[in-house]
């Protein structure tokens, strides 16, 4: 699944990075500003979200029959965002792998999935996104 081709995260200008530990990215520009000419926070958690969602899906292997939803989120900002914006999780591939044994057993599991949005200087932003997993359709 190409997170990138969503059509809100295509509004917001999401890529993909050619960075192998880069999930995504997000170049600033006029149309995710704010007032102060920073990235607007709303488009620094949109990257953070769909960061978050990316990880799943490349880690997730050949089971694309396993998909969910965000549902709780946090996020802490520390740094205005400039510049273009990179997002990185640190999280475990197998952490992943053993959501996935969960949702076979059980039907369904919880993960929680931390991202950090980083410029090349700076921490922009911490969030972490609690997933619910389950079975779905094929991709």
């Amino acid at each position: 699944m190409d997170l990138t081709a969503l059509p809100f995260n295509q509004l917001v200008g999401l890529r993909k990075s050619e960075q192998k530990e880069v999930l995504l990215k997000l170049s600033f520009s006029p149309k995710v500003g704010n007032h102060l000419g920073m990235v607007h926070a709303g488009a620094i958690y949109t990257l953070a979200e769909a960061a978050s969602a990316a990880f799943l899906v490349k880690h997730r292997g050949k089971r694309t029959n396993v998909g969910g939803v965000v549902c709780k989120a946090s996020s802490k900002y520390s740094a205005p965002g400039k510049t273009t914006l990179r997002a990185y999780s640190d999280l475990a591939p197998a952490e992943v792998t053993a959501a996935i044994a969960k949702v076979d057993e059980r039907g369904r599991a919880l993960l929680s999935v931390p991202i950090t949005i980083r410029t090349r200087d700076a921490i922009v932003g911490q969030f972490v996104f609690e997933w619910l997993l389950g079975l779905q359709e094929d991709d």
